[in-house]
């Protein structure tokens, strides 16, 4: 099961695993190495936390917790200075 999702992970990305872990500065695949560091980072860090960020937002809103009513305090009026 672990292979099957690692192959199918692999063709997400245009570069080995292996390539992320050497130093780019050897010449010739810095960018691609670059390239493929920030398209892992986008499937694998930002788009899950987009998706954990969704639901945390769709269960708020359908908990049923309401706002407690507003009481206005005399110290929360904006002064001017006119």
């Amino acid at each position: 099961m672990a292979v099957a999702a690692g192959s199918q992970v692999s063709g997400l990305l245009p570069c080995p695993w292996l390539q992320l872990s050497q130093p780019t500065s050897r010449g010739g695949n810095g960018e691609e190495g670059e390239a493929c560091l920030w398209k892992a980072l986008t499937y694998f860090v930002v788009l899950p936390r987009v998706g954990v960020s969704m639901l945390n937002v769709f269960l708020k809103l359908h908990h049923g917790e309401k706002r407690p009513e507003f009481i206005a305090y005399p110290f929360q009026v904006l002064s001017l200075g006119r």
